[in-house]
């Protein structure tokens, strides 16, 4: 009997979501719907209720806009903001989030069994391959960073909420609130941003994923161009496929 594994890949404006088999096939449409505000544990939950419903999924990969330790969230980033990504973040939320047993939550509630992991680092499951080192660069609301040897994640920091320079994080420099205030200046930020990435890991490749890679080009990143890659979505819900089926390849999502 082929899997059926529903693939969220949370994110602080939207949540995507698609129904894959084990080998990274699509057998349902990618699905989109706004992430709800404020986000409580119980509220995220309710928010994946409906999909879970209509797909009767055998396993659930789960995409998570924060940092995990063991399952548990550390630190849920804008999730914790009441009123998205612009509010200021909410004491009484990161209490909610902290600690909170996010993949023994999803199999209680669900019924299946869960994997849970970093989104930016869902993607890099979905697109890294056997280079001796990869990074992956997400860029959306905020700044996702993920790194890979060989095809394995590697632990790393939590790219976004370091700062880029004095007062200002990676998120608020090249994350989508940049990009509307200045489209150009918001591009020179990033080529600066993955160059210096690049450089300071070694990588071989570099991958560019989430709703603003398709602004950019390979070709803006001078004698890096030939080792950029400007990923699609699909890459997330492949990475989630990969959680479970490690040589899962890509088919057309």
């Amino acid at each position: 009997m082929s899997e059926r594994i529903l693939v969220f890949d949370v994110g602080a404006t939207s949540i995507k979501s698609g129904v894959l088999n084990e080998s990274g096939n699509p057998l349902a449409n990618v699905a989109r719907r706004s992430t709800p505000y404020p986000c409580t544990p119980a509220t995220l939950l309710q928010a994946l209720a409906l999909r879970v419903a209509i797909s009767s999924p055998t396993k659930l990969a789960v995409g998570f806009p924060g940092v995990l330790s063991n399952d548990l969230v550390v630190d849920a980033g804008n999730l914790t903001r009441p009123e998205g990504p612009s509010s200021p973040p909410s004491t009484e939320l990161i209490a909610q989030w902290r600690d909170f047993a996010l993949r023994e939550r999803l199999e209680g509630a669900f019924s299946c069994t869960a994997r849970v992991v970093n989104d930016a680092a869902m993607a890099a499951l979905g697109c890294a391959g056997d280079e001796a080192c990869e990074i992956v660069v997400t860029l959306g609301t905020g700044c996702g960073f993920a790194l890979a040897h060989h095809g394995r994640l590697v632990e790393t920091i939590d790219v976004g909420s370091a700062l880029f320079e004095a007062g200002i994080s990676f998120d608020e420099a090249v994350g989508e609130a940049a990009r509307r205030r200045d489209e150009p200046a918001w591009r020179d930020v990033v080529v600066a941003v993955v160059r210096e990435l690049a450089s300071s890991y070694g990588a071989d490749v570099v991958h560019l994923a989430g709703g603003n890679a398709q602004r950019l080009s390979p070709t803006w990143f001078g004698d890096l161009s030939d080792r950029v890659v400007i990923e699609g979505n699909a890459v997330a819900l492949l990475g989630g496929v990969r959680l479970f089926y490690p040589r899962a390849s890509a088919g057309p999502v």
